[in-house]
């Protein structure tokens, strides 16, 4: 898999900026602020039709978009990706309805038609490495069940259908728990599980589907990135996943995992039935679920230093790729983005050896330019990012 040509058009400072890419890669350097990391940040958009940096789309729009002609705001980004069945240009356009607006709209489109994100995502896979993912340890559950969504979206379609029918039916048994707890609606009353039996059946269905989706991953991702983290550490990385159902609820190596869950959910339900009403908010599901991450059989959160820490994401993302590989059969792009700072030369050699064994398409940014003068990365080709514009390397 590789992508071959990225536009990008009034996409935060980039005013319009097409970029052909080596099928080795790039390295860029720039100052920060340059626009370095807004290109990461388009590919991953294409990837998974999601921002890495921010959960507002309005906030991808340059602001002057639009003005010298008083048109409404607007931003667009294509793709050409060269995969295994051939060519596919993939295109974002985001519009907000004035230069005043909060919200934007987005229209996503696969060789010019429009599509929903579940035919978007997964036309190109990446995978990207940022300093601020040592927040993937260290911070809240919800970090590591988007971490594992956007991984699972961007190589199971189906995985994608079913988190977001279990988004929608979540929204509305809440909805209908919160009417409950405000009217003050006995639990034991008939109306309650008639109301209530749809949402359940279709929560149990979905989620059930989730929760062993995402147990079989983390059992296979636990493997790859021990091996990656011993080669990067000397130490012993674990994974685990942690359904809030419990940790008997589901053993991932059954061929009934999904049917296990199920019946755990559906049991969990039932039980939590009156504090879910006395509380108005569904208690029991895959959106209340963990991702354990130890090293030395210790929680990594808790007793890893930063340095270990950080190895241990680093672990976790070339893991994520080589999963991604062996699944699809095509490596996803690479993205570096500023990371080798980070770390010491030692660690610096074995993440580019690392990644660069994937066979991949890699792109990698530095503020230093000496970084990219090392081993591997000093093949690419090289760019300067100046100021929302790609220049050839000086």
């Amino acid at each position: 898999m590789r992508l071959e040509r990225l536009l990008l058009e009034e996409f935060r400072r980039y005013r319009r900026e097409e970029i052909l890419l080596p099928a080795r890669g790039l390295a860029l350097h720039g100052e920060n602020a340059s626009g370095k990391s807004t290109i990461m940040e388009a590919i991953a958009l294409l990837s998974t039709t999601r921002s890495p940096r921010t959960s507002t789309d309005r906030e991808l729009i340059g602001w002057e978009s639009g003005l010298p002609y008083g048109f409404p705001p607007y931003a667009r980004i294509e793709g050409t990706v060269q995969r295994g069945a051939g060519s596919v240009e993939l295109e974002i356009g985001i519009a907000a309805d004035s230069a005043e607006a909060t919200t934007a709209r987005k229209q996503l489109k696969v060789n010019g038609r429009p599509v929903r994100a579940t035919t978007m995502v997964g036309q190109l896979r990446s995978v990207l490495f940022t300093p601020e993912d040592v927040a993937l340890i260290s911070g809240p559950p919800s970090d590591r069940r988007r971490y594992l969504d956007l991984t699972l979206c961007q190589i199971d379609p189906g995985y994608m259908r079913a988190l977001s029918t279990y988004g929608r039916v979540l929204t509305q048994r809440n909805s209908l728990l919160k009417r409950f707890q405000k009217d003050g609606v006995n639990p034991r009353a008939a109306v309650v599980a008639s109301e209530l039996r749809y949402w359940d059946d279709e929560l149990v269905e979905h989620g059930s589907a989730i929760i062993a989706a995402r147990s079989q991953a983390v059992a296979r991702l636990s493997i790859v990135s021990a091996e990656e983290y011993n080669a990067l550490d000397g130490g012993e990385l674990a994974l685990a996943y942690a359904p809030e159902l419990g940790v008997n609820a589901i053993d991932p190596g059954r061929v009934a995992a999904r049917d296990a869950a199920a019946f755990a959910l559906r049991e969990a339900l039932e039980h939590r039935r009156t504090d879910e009403i006395r509380r108005g908010v569904t208690l029991s599901g895959p959106h209340r679920d963990d991702l354990v991450i130890s090293i030395a059989d210790r929680s990594a959160a808790a007793f890893a230093s930063r340095g270990q820490q950080r190895l241990a994401v680093l672990a976790l993302k070339l893991g994520e790729a080589a999963l991604m590989a062996d699944i699809s059969g095509e490596s996803p792009l690479v993205l570096l983005d500023d990371i080798l700072s980070e770390l010491d030369e030692r660690h610096r050699g074995q993440v580019l050896e690392r990644a660069s064994s994937l066979n991949a398409q890699m792109l990698i940014t530095s503020t230093d330019r000496s970084l990219l003068e090392g081993p591997i990365v000093r093949d690419l080709e090289r760019r300067a990012v100046v100021e929302g514009t790609v220049v050839s390397h000086e």
